[in-house]
């Protein structure tokens, strides 16, 4: 913004505490929730109070991405491929990426998912995922009733899509080293 009369700033919105870094933002009714780079919280925030609501505790230290879809937020947290949802009040475990899929090498590593990109898409909730080894490093979805599949690899060769772009039943995702167009 280089016009001070088309923004607002404010340096005393919101008092976060001090250890905590803001890793994500997501929207859900009139709350804007902030993820946790640090610790197991999101923290519902009304816009307008002086302080948070109280936090959400996720099963997992660091929130890495949030998505609002149909008013249940779905979160990515930590390192094991463990993805939760909420409404606002609690959180509740959805799914894991299976594990012999993301720390299947020769020997087993304690961080073995790093989350991409996040989009939905028609309900359903596309991220990207890159795993220990990179055989099933890609762009997977996960559907509203659990289902959880692998929806695509970068067209050359396994990749975690780093950035996606969803439009109708068609989707565009980001990779390092290029991009791909998803239309089947």
């Amino acid at each position: 913004p280089a016009t001070a009369s088309t923004y607002v700033y404010n340096s005393q919105a919101l008092d976060l505490p001090s250890y905590e870094i803001a890793e994500w933002l997501e929207e859900l009714f009139e709350n804007l929730l902030i993820g946790s780079a640090v610790t197991d919280k999101i923290y519902p925030w009304n816009r307008t109070a002086d302080s948070f609501n109280l936090p959400l505790i996720v099963p997992e230290s660091r929130i890495k991405k949030m998505k609002n879809t149909g008013n249940e937020v779905y979160i990515l947290a930590g390192v094991k491929g463990n993805i939760y949802k909420t409404q606002g009040t609690y959180v509740d475990f959805v799914r894991k990426v299976p594990e012999h899929l993301t720390n299947n090498a020769s020997s087993l590593v304690a961080s073995p998912v790093t989350w991409g990109g996040l989009t939905s898409m028609n309900g359903s909730v596309l991220f990207g995922l890159a795993g220990q080894t990179s055989a099933n490093d890609g762009v997977w979805r996960l559907y509203p009733d659990g289902r959880l599949i692998q929806q695509t690899t970068p067209s050359t060769g396994a990749s975690s899509g780093t950035a996606i772009y969803a439009e109708t039943e068609y989707f565009y995702f980001g990779y390092s080293g290029g991009a791909d167009y998803v239309d089947t």
